[in-house]
């Protein structure tokens, strides 16, 4: 069994997300040198226009204007790189493309949401091809900025979003029709996710499914290899990931003694701990396999003080703090890059009502319903991890 040990920081954010860098001491052998492609650039530009899902009551129609937030439109750019060559993973995905990209949003209530734009990575891959058509899917990730977030004077309504900057996931599957030898149209549809990580509360989110169309242009000549049969061939030596991470959760709580502005800013409680987890080849593509992750988070079952317009936080004991879960893992590896879907379950915690803190009862105001809960005995997690030159990691982890 071959082990990576992790040693850095990791911003752990229930229901958020932070980059990550990670060290991990990989004591299997690097992987082998791979073959470099020829490059082979593809230009992609592309509209959409679709309908944003009404998740929370803001953009339902409680805000400032009285209307629902229910419609967006984007334009996007895409520089891709075209892989070839005779890599294994390459071959299994169908000789995808992947590359970064730009895009711009709007919605039709500019005035409480902003106009965010995007900067992404992206990785597109052929399900189905045959001699004009393709049948891709997508995958973006990266980061929105230009939001106009939650303010308690000027933007009191948007729940949504509480941060000027947030990240942002896409993912869907296009159709690509090639009109000439060097250029494809493109017909297809995307769910989009924005969320500010709970780097600042409130942090319901956006959601979006849009219709797109587009154009690829290709800079080369180049025609779709033949369909490579399925690789029985992948390592089944178990992998022990031992994770240690750290970071803050920032928390909104109310009461009549601190000033509007100052209460909103909330309060940042530290959370650390230790993850461990054991997994497999399943496939080529995908491993599956099972962890445990022992956190302490400050936020569970914390008090909140008020002394002289300034809140502080009232220690707890070490122990109430501390969290026990278990979680299944996903993992969907791409070369070097692996993408993981991990819901964790509590085992064991001081409390099975919630983790938000509380206010000491003389400090106390009328809580806000419409303020994001996290309460509850499940936890979703998305990580996404590169493996560069041996024994370094780095990635973006969501919880």
């Amino acid at each position: 069994m071959g082990h990576r040990v992790w040693l850095g920081p990791l911003a752990f954010l229930l229901l958020g997300a932070s980059p990550v860098t990670a060290l991990a001491q990989q004591l299997e052998n690097a992987p082998p040198d791979h073959q470099h492609d020829p490059l082979l650039i593809t230009f992609m530009p592309s509209v959409q226009y679709g309908a944003v899902l009404p998740t929370n009551k803001f953009v339902r129609g409680d805000n400032l204007d009285n209307t629902a937030i229910d419609r967006i439109s984007g334009l996007s750019f895409r520089i891709g790189h075209q892989t070839s060559g005779s890599d294994p993973w390459k071959q299994q995905y169908g000789y995808p493309i992947y590359g970064i990209g730009v895009s711009t949003f709007r919605f039709n209530d500019p005035r409480q949401l902003g106009s965010p734009f995007t900067i992404h990575g992206f990785f597109s891959a052929p399900l189905v091809h045959g001699s004009k058509i393709l049948f891709n899917m997508d995958v973006a990730l990266g980061v929105a900025f230009n939001w106009k977030p939650f303010d308690p004077i000027y933007n009191p309504s948007n729940i949504s979003i509480g941060a000027k900057e947030s990240a942002y996931i896409g993912i869907g599957a296009h159709v690509a029709y090639r009109l000439a030898p060097k250029l494809s149209a493109l017909l297809g549809i995307e769910f989009s996710h924005f969320s500010n990580g709970a780097l600042k509360a409130p942090n319901y989110g956006v959601n979006a499914v849009s219709p797109t169309l587009g154009l690829a242009y290709r800079f080369f000549s180049w025609q779709q290899p033949p369909s490579v049969p399925r690789s029985k061939e992948f390592d089944r030596k178990p992998t022990l990931d031992l994770n240690f991470f750290y970071g803050v959760q920032n928390v909104i709580y109310d009461t009549l003694r601190v000033d509007l502005v100052e209460k909103f800013e909330g309060v940042n409680f530290p959370a650390y701990g230790l993850q461990a987890c054991v997994s497999e080849h399943v496939s080529f593509k995908s491993k599956l396999g099972l962890g445990l992750t022992l956190d302490h988070n400050g936020a569970h079952d914390a008090q909140v003080s008020v002394n002289n317009g300034d809140p502080d936080i009232v220690p707890s004991s070490f122990a109430e703090n501390l969290q026990l879960s278990i979680y299944p893992s996903y993992e969907l590896v791409i070369d070097r890059v692996s993408l993981l879907l991990q819901p964790s379950f509590y085992l064991a915690r001081s409390n099975d009502v919630g983790n938000n803190p509380d206010l000491l009862p003389e400090d106390r105001g009328p809580l806000p319903s419409d303020l994001p809960s996290l309460s509850g005995r499940v936890v979703a997690e998305l990580s996404v991890r590169h493996f560069g030159i041996p024994g370094m990691e780095r990635g973006l982890h969501i919880r």
